[in-house]
């Protein structure tokens, strides 16, 4: 498994169908979480799926089984299964479609759809569409936005805009647009940098400030950028820190010489 697949494992995991989705991969403990996640989301899915049968004038249950749906997606993306990844993406996006259509503009509503929208564009990602990953990504933003200006929870949602440039980025990186990327990759750790001093005990989104400082120190080592040697020390530091702290996933724990030599 690449370092970055480690990575994209260690964050991406959360909570496949079943074992048949998912085949082993290079780390039995990265499989092992996987399926676990899948097959809780799975589970969860088919209560809510009931209730909704039973009385489908509930917006909470059909808001849970989108959430459902892009949990299951996240995972199947980062297992690498576009094919089951792609039902469980359409699924989310045929229920928050009826949600929007029936004019619900609620913040839960808005955030199942913003994150099917991330879900997607990982998705198109892994597919080998980044033309159709970057327009998703970007609508995903401009939805996090203003989701920033409509709620309290700012820091919750300036994850979620970090996480869209993030989606922007690596979209970008595959058109070879290397300017674009670094912008947003840059404006992805800004944010996750600031949201490190105030919520400090948020170790997951340590671990994604430190896969951004990783990945614009990729990105820099690529074009030849000066500011490469800076990003990578910065993820190093991050990395160990996490590590010292008993907060680093084993996939992800990172020698110097790892981080050296590794290349996109």
């Amino acid at each position: 498994m690449s370092l970055m697949s480690q990575l994209a494992a260690a964050t991406g995991a959360e909570g496949v169908s079943g074992t048949t989705q998912f085949e082993m991969t290079a780390d039995a403990a990265v499989w092992a979480q996987l399926k676990r996640s899948f097959e809780n989301y799975e589970a969860a899915s088919r209560i809510v799926g009931r209730l909704v049968g039973a009385d489908a004038s509930v917006l909470e249950w059909h808001q849970d089984l989108a959430a459902h749906h892009v949990g299951m997606a996240r995972l199947t993306v980062t297992a690498g299964h576009p094919g089951a990844a792609r039902e469980h993406v359409d699924a989310a996006r045929a229920i928050v479609n009826e949600l929007v259509a029936e004019e619900h503009d609620d913040v839960f509503t808005n955030l199942h759809v913003l994150e099917t929208w991330q879900a997607s564009g990982r998705l198109n990602l892994l597919s080998g569409d980044p033309i159709a990953a970057r327009r998703e990504f970007e609508e995903a933003l401009a939805r996090a936005e203003r989701l920033i200006e409509a709620t309290t929870e700012r820091n919750t949602w300036l994850e979620y805009v970090a996480e869209s440039y993030d989606g922007i980025g690596d979209s970008a990186y595959y058109q070879n647009d290397f300017e674009k990327a670094a912008e947003s990759y840059s404006k992805a750790l800004a944010i996750r940098d600031s949201l490190a001093i105030k919520v400090p005990d948020n170790v997951m989104w340590r671990l994604h400030q430190a896969v951004s400082a990783y990945k614009l120190a990729l990105l820099e080592a690529h074009v030849g950028g000066e500011s490469a040697t800076r990003a990578r020390n910065q993820a190093l530091v991050l990395f160990n820190r996490l590590d010292s702290d008993g907060h680093l996933p084993a996939p992800v724990r990172l020698t110097l010489d790892q981080i050296e030599s590794y290349r996109p």
